[in-house]
């Protein structure tokens, strides 16, 4: 027999023990909603990283200090003048 025969009776044989593991919960009428339920989220987090919330492109400069913005506002004029030049 080969390997992907074997395999699918594997996997037959796990599908209908499966259902009869169900079969038998219903008829010793004990709640089915844990085989429903989503699964554990802690592992899927590992599995695709745990991420740092993305930074936008260009971070507000509302209620920063006027002086200091008022001084990089000159300095980026500098910079392109220069970059031209």
């Amino acid at each position: 027999m080969c390997r992907l025969h074997a395999r699918v009776r594997r996997v037959r044989a796990s599908s209908v023990r499966a259902v009869a593991r169900v079969f038998s919960l219903l008829r010793a009428g004990r709640n089915l909603r844990f085989l429903f339920a989503d699964p554990p989220r802690s592992s899927l987090f590992l599995r695709t990283g745990i991420k740092k919330p993305k930074k936008h492109a260009k971070k507000s400069l509302k209620g920063m200090d006027p002086k200091f913005l008022r001084n990089q506002r000159y300095c980026k004029k500098g910079m392109k003048e220069k970059a031209s030049a």
